[in-house]
């Protein structure tokens, strides 16, 4: 820099010209105020929104029927559809079942003992009693799953929920099936009351707490 009363080139943090001893004027540097005040107002929370999360006992209701709010219930004639299904897959599994133990029963016999055997009132009560076994482990298995749903009902894009959306548990997907021969009972009135019920139940149904609905996409 230069001096103001001579132009005599001086340093830049000169305080007076060495030439004529003038005073030069102070550097001016420029300083920040800090505050030190504490606010007495708490800082904003920071809201975190999750979402895709699902819980398996407490599955929202399927919320797609024709009214807002309101699940779509299965009717009488999807869910016949999806029995004709897996009355398809039962005779397929009781047959092999059946061929299985066959093979056993003659391997173990004479073609002559076997025989009798099969025609005997035991193993025909043991037939019965392996058929509704099958049948109740089947619906109780599938519909207690993560599927929530018998390869029919998968099949047509529906699953079975209690009331509330969630996933039945298996002693409430037990007491299901079971009753699933009770609405067999008086020419199967407990299965045609789906078709009039409100929420599209059978006897079954209104048992066990369960419901039958539009799986969603």
């Amino acid at each position: 820099m230069y001096c103001t009363n001579c132009g005599e080139q001086i340093r830049d943090d000169a305080v007076y010209c060495p030439a004529c001893g003038v005073q030069m004027a102070p550097l001016e540097i420029p300083h920040t105020t800090v505050s030190t005040a504490v606010s007495d107002t708490p800082p904003a929370a920071t809201t975190l929104t999750f979402t895709g999360y699902s819980d398996r006992t407490a599955q929202p209701l399927h919320m797609n029927g024709p009214e807002s709010g309101t699940p779509f219930y299965i009717g009488f004639w999807n869910r016949f559809g999806a029995c004709v299904i897996d009355m398809i897959v039962l005779f397929i599994a009781s047959n092999v079942i059946g061929l299985l133990i066959g093979i056993y029963l003659y391997s173990t016999m004479t073609v002559y003992q076997a025989g009798v055997f099969i025609e005997s009132d035991s193993f025909r009560s043991f037939s019965t009693l392996l058929t509704l076994g099958l049948i109740w482990g089947y619906y109780t298995i599938m519909e207690s799953s993560g599927y929530q749903a018998t390869l029919g009902k998968m099949a047509l894009g529906i699953i079975v929920t209690d009331t509330q959306g969630r996933r039945l548990s298996i002693l409430r997907a037990g007491v299901r099936s079971f009753s699933r021969f009770l609405s067999w009972l008086f020419f199967g009135l407990g299965f045609l009351m789906i078709g009039f019920a409100e929420k599209k139940q059978g006897l079954h149904d209104m048992i066990a707490g369960s419901i039958v609905v539009k799986k969603q996409p």
